[in-house]
């Protein structure tokens, strides 16, 4: 997204070592990253994103609805 000039890019990871390869891929990028669980919010404000999406994360859920409500939510 970055190379499509989105005005923010913003990532979700449940692991450290995911963030950090991130935060290493991105490192001349501002970019706000957090490390938690989908199904918890980790401080992601309401109604900010024009789109969300997920590659390969919701199967990893362990739970689909509270999963989809925070989605919603952002």
């Amino acid at each position: 997204m970055h190379g499509r000039n989105a005005a923010e890019l913003w990532g979700l990871d449940l692991s450290s070592s995911q963030i950090e390869s991130a935060k290493q891929l991105l490192r001349d990028t501002k970019v706000k990253l957090f490390q938690s669980p989908m199904e918890s919010n980790p401080g992601i404000p309401p109604s900010y994103f024009d789109i969300i999406y997920s590659i390969f994360a919701l199967g990893w859920t362990t739970n689909l609805e509270k999963t989809h409500t925070n989605i919603h939510y952002y």
